[in-house]
Order: structure tokens, then sequence, then C-alpha cells
């Protein structure tokens, strides 16, 4: 049971945790899930060819409701939905591309085509020493990346967030798909 103690407690950090207060930060936060516009339902430009696809009639009424064309249209729907998520994610994997191949050689990379041409040199163990030494790495340690969209990290963030995206398509799609082949 909960003691009045707590039952204040959590009364308290209930007022806190409101939400955004001002009206530029209600605005701020609703625009949260639309950042690329994969949750919003594709437009009918986009729905139609499914459709016609799926029924073969090109004159379909989208505000029919019976079971049939509602089944077709939550498949063709799913189908568009998908097919945006999926060029979302190829987008991005291709931008993801175009970076790494503009990027310059990393530190690693330097190292070992330094060790090939040296092979076993004294000269490079010491750079070694010396580039890794304590100090060096804490220094390093203590520099924080500049919050840039095309960092490493940031890029495999937005992709794992498309490829979540794909996946609740796929999955809106196998179900719609159900639907239909039940009605059928």
């Amino acid at each position: 049971m909960t003691s009045e103690r707590q039952k204040r407690a959590n009364a308290a950090n209930a007022a806190k945790s409101t939400g955004p207060r001002t009206a530029e930060g209600r605005a701020r936060s609703a625009g949260n899930a639309r950042k690329h516009g994969l949750n919003s339902a594709p437009p009918w430009d986009d729905i139609s060819p499914y459709l016609t696809l799926i029924t073969g009639s090109a004159h379909i009424d989208p505000l029919t409701q019976d079971a049939l064309s509602r089944a077709a249209r939550d498949l063709a729907e799913a189908e568009a939905r998908l097919a945006r998520s999926l060029m979302a994610e190829r987008r991005h994997v291709v931008h993801m591309a175009e970076i790494a191949a503009q990027q310059p050689p990393s530190v690693a990379e330097k190292t070992a085509q330094a060790a090939k041409e040296t092979e076993g040199s004294v000269a490079l163990t010491e750079w070694q020493r010396a580039r890794f030494s304590d100090a060096a790495v804490a220094k390093v340690k203590k520099v924080r990346p500049p919050p840039d969209p095309n960092r490493p990290a940031a890029l495999r963030q937005t992709l794992k967030l498309l490829m979540r995206y794909r996946k609740e398509a796929e999955a809106h799609r196998r179900k719609a798909l159900r639907r239909w082949l039940d009605v059928e």
C-alpha cells in the first residue's frame, strides 16, 4: 500500500512533468513525429496504382464502405507505406555510402599503412607510443564531437529508425493482406 508521503511525492513529481508549457514548445514537440512523414497516410496518388493492381479497376471510389473495397484500400495503403519506407531507407543508405566515400583515412588505416611501409621499424613503435600515450588518450576522451547529423553514430541511429518504420510497414502489409484474403 502506498504511504501518504509517497503519494505526495508522486503528485509533486507528476506536477513537474507536464510537458512543454509555452506555445513554441508545444508546437515543437507536436512536430516530433512528423520529421520525415513516414507515419502519415500516403496521398491518394500513391495509393491508387496499388489499388488498381489489387482490384483490376482504375475507377474505384475511395469512400466505398463494403468489406471487399475496404480491405483492398487497406492493402493498397499498406503497399504504398511500405514502398515509401523502403525508398527512405534506400536514400539514407546511399547518403551514408556517399559520406563514407568522402571521409579521409582513419588513424588506424594510416597506422596500418605506415606499418606496411616501414615494416618493424623502431621509429614506428616509438611514434605509436607517443601518439597513444595515456595523456593523449585522456585529451581525446574529453573532446566531444559536434552535433553533426553526418556523424557515423547519428547516421546509424537514423538508419535504425528507418528500419523500424520499414518493419512496421511490413507488419501492416501482412495484416492487410490477411484481411484481404479473408474477405475475398
